[in-house]
């Protein structure tokens, strides 16, 4: 058990015995390193350091460490809550804020040491037991014991400045609504090959800097849609970015 959170009870279901890893977290004991590496969007996006950490850690701890020792522009990947465990996060997919730019909370592992079945204590990475590497990031748990993490730290765009909140919420009748949500749906995934230098350079410049999601309420004749999340960048880059994209004041 790292810290209890689950939507669907995963922590706690009958017949499970529970190990409470929760004081598996002292940052004296933490293992930071820095290195520069190519990132998931390629162009420049790096990944410039890690952290190995204890698996009882919270996202709390996770984020004042990661301010304290990368303290220029690294990013680690969390969800909502501050008191959600990394374990459970790390195991079953892990979507947060900053995932259009870093990547899916499993991408940024880059190890787990972890105790199996028999005792044996194993470190589970792409060099070394890639299949227990593989189940466990998005496998969720039951394939051992989780000791510790190896986390990447990945760098905030070159251009941002800080981070902007950004929200906007409009009235329009059903076709101005359909229209909106073309261009943001455009804005979001572009009509290129995913994958391909152009799509990576796209979204790299534009929509990957945005971690949100859109609303949309309708009637008959007229609807309210709108848009809200966090934005890598500042204030003025938020605006020049949506409007572009034809999503302020449409």
């Amino acid at each position: 058990l790292g810290r209890g959170h689950s939507y669907q009870g995963l922590s706690s279901m009958d017949g499970y015995m529970v190990i409470d890893m929760s004081l598996m977290c002292n940052p004296d004991d933490f293992k930071p390193e820095d290195f520069e590496q190519p990132w998931l969007l390629g162009g420049g996006q790096i990944a410039i350091g890690s952290i190995k950490s204890g698996s009882g850690c919270t996202n709390a701890v996770m984020l004042a460490y990661t301010a304290d020792k990368f303290p220029e522009a690294g990013l680690y990947n969390i969800g909502s809550c501050p008191s959600v465990g990394i374990t459970g996060y790390a195991t079953g997919g892990c979507q947060g804020d900053t995932t259009p730019w870093v990547g899916l909370g499993i991408d940024d592992v880059l190890s787990y040491d972890i105790v199996l079945y028999d005792g044996t204590n194993v470190t589970a990475s792409a060099e070394e037991h890639e299949d227990l590497y593989w189940a466990l990031r998005g496998g969720g748990s039951g394939f051992g014991v989780i000791t510790s993490i190896e986390t990447a730290i990945i760098g905030a765009p070159k251009a941002s400045s800080g981070f902007t909140f950004i929200g906007a919420s409009y009235k329009q009748t059903q076709n101005e609504a359909r229209e909106f949500l073309k261009r943001f749906q455009d804005f979001l995934m572009p009509d290129l090959p995913i994958g391909s230098k152009e799509y990576k350079e796209k979204v790299r410049a534009t929509s990957a800097k945005f971690g949100g999601g859109a609303s949309f309420n309708t009637n008959s004749t007229e609807g309210t849609l709108g848009f809200s999340g966090l934005f890598l960048g500042s204030a003025d880059e938020a605006r020049s970015t949506f409007a572009e994209a034809g999503l302020l004041d449409p």
